[in-house]
């Protein structure tokens, strides 16, 4: 069964005189171009102009004046479209199983809100059950009837073993005939992620994250993501998933707690990507904290971020570790979609704005394998674009922790999906 969803509503007419329309072609208005490359950033006063497909295919110089700013639009590499911040495990089952229609609409509006704070593309990565698929395929099918939402590369589950992080509610691969059932039904969800989760959830004693995966299998599913060209993600707290990773030279690791300055290294010469979830975490000790329980676990995992992300940052003398990603977990442990938050604390704790920015869109782009596609805004890519008041990079700390109130408008494959 495949759910599809009736598209959200066009832009009001009023809001159209934003973009201006020439037969087959589109016109922006006039903005200063933001690219940042290697830490470094370049400004160019421009009109872009795309065609009906939403592709660049002109540069205008504009002569003129102009009040706004423009950025490629944001790479969400971390998201849950399928969990809801604050909805228990079993809620979310109960939603999945047996209301797949309302969960589909619950996660195609956290998808226009998203779209919304200017996040034009993003990695899901995975869900509760075996159920998932036919509400990916509504979200896709919503999104090409018209929908305005982030557009979305995804694992409709993730995989464990007994005894991993989240075993209750993933997918557990105990043997080769497990993992090669589960590999054919990635294929036939149309997943482009593998993601693995191989270790124990956090222990009060050493060594915290014990690995409890099969070794061999772990090796078998990068080998299968490697020949279907699709991402190999692992989340990896502790230092055996996180030397495996490196081994293994997988596509990320996820949250990275025990990542040693040594490690950063290695990853940046093998081209492993970083998310280490900040907000994340920020928010899972918030709720600890609410909740009174778990609060040890909670606390030393918001700490170990906090260095991992200033040891990043100043990683060597000249520049700061590069394979950073905007990852946030979103939808997990009371961490909501819609947000930028991420991206105010990979600056608190040390990332310059010109690099938050890079990592926000080049770095996504890079990962997801789709640099001639999205993360700039050069000819012959998407029109995804975020419209700012004020130039994001000369925004104070402060106001980056509010940084979605700069948004003008937002850009997604041509089309107008929001404007103040």
């Amino acid at each position: 069964m495949q759910l599809v969803s009736p598209p959200f509503n066009n832009m009001p007419d009023e809001t159209i005189s934003f973009l201006q329309h020439r037969r087959a072609r589109t016109l922006s208005p006039p903005a200063y171009v933001l690219s940042v490359e290697n830490g470094q950033t370049t400004y160019t006063k421009q009109q872009l102009e795309w065609n009906r497909q939403g592709v660049i295919c002109d540069q205008h110089v504009y002569e003129g004046a102009t009040d706004l700013y423009a950025t490629a639009g944001l790479i969400n590499c971390h998201l849950h479209w399928l969990m809801l911040g604050g909805t228990s495990v079993d809620e979310l089952l109960n939603l999945i199983e047996n209301h797949p229609e309302e969960m589909l609409e619950r996660a195609l509006y956290n998808a226009n809100a998203t779209l919304k704070v200017g996040i034009t593309s993003g990695c899901d990565k995975g869900a509760p059950t075996y159920s998932t698929a036919p509400i990916y395929q509504g979200l896709e099918a919503a999104r090409n009837c018209g929908a305005l939402m982030t557009k979305t590369q995804y694992s409709p589950y993730m995989l464990v073993v007994s005894n991993s992080f989240a075993d209750e509610w993933c997918v557990r691969v105990e043997d080769e005939e497990d993992l090669e059932r589960v590999q054919q039904q990635l294929l036939d969800a149309g997943a482009g992620i593998i993601k693995i989760v191989p270790e124990m959830d956090y222990l009060p004693e050493e060594p915290h994250y014990p690995w409890v995966f099969s070794h061999s299998l772990f090796e078998k599913a990068r080998h299968f993501a490697q020949q279907q060209g699709w991402l190999f993600s692992v989340h990896g707290k502790g230092r055996d998933a996180v030397q495996e990773s490196i081994k293994l030279r997988v596509d990320s690791i996820e949250h990275g707690l025990q990542i040693t300055p040594d490690d950063l290294l290695a990853m940046q010469n093998n081209g492993i990507w970083l998310g280490c979830t900040i907000e994340g975490f920020e928010c899972r000790l918030q709720y600890a904290e609410e909740q009174g329980k778990s609060l040890t676990g909670a606390r030393y995992e918001w700490g170990k971020c906090n260095e991992l992300v200033t040891m990043a940052a100043n990683l060597q003398p000249d520049h700061p570790f590069t394979n950073m990603l905007f990852a946030s977990d979103a939808g997990s442990i009371n961490t909501p979609h819609a947000s930028l938050r991420e991206l105010y604390l990979l600056r608190k704790y040390g990332y310059s704005p010109e690099w938050v920015l890079e990592i926000a869109t080049r770095n996504g782009a890079k990962f997801m394998r789709k640099a001639d596609e999205i993360g700039s805004l050069d000819t012959g890519k998407m029109a995804d674009v975020v419209y700012w008041s004020k130039n994001p990079l000369e925004l104070s700390l402060a106001e980056w922790e509010h940084l979605s109130d700069y948004i003008v408008a937002v850009v997604s494959d041509g089309k107008l999906a929001f404007v103040k």
